[in-house]
């Protein structure tokens, strides 16, 4: 999951819980400004989360669930023949 936090109010939001329905938010503070856009077709992508600042940088990152299976690493396979 994304997490975007604002630095001066130190509200967290989550960017995938943003669609057409609920496309705007801001924080406590008024720093951060996100807003959800709809992409245009033929594109599979629902849209894009944008974030404004007014103050200071958010802080966004990635929090990896821990229930989620991590994939194991294939080793590589050497070609046999020509390169």
């Amino acid at each position: 999951m994304t997490y975007i936090e604002c630095e001066e109010c130190n509200a967290k939001f989550i960017s995938s819980t943003y669609e057409a329905s609920n496309a705007y938010d801001m924080c406590e503070c008024g720093n951060l400004e996100i807003a959800h856009l709809e992409s245009a077709p033929p594109t599979r992508l629902k849209g894009y989360v944008t974030v404004k600042y007014i103050d200071s940088y958010p802080n966004i990152y990635e929090v990896i669930e821990k229930d989620r299976p991590v994939p194991e690493k294939k080793e590589e396979q050497k070609s046999i023949g020509f390169s």
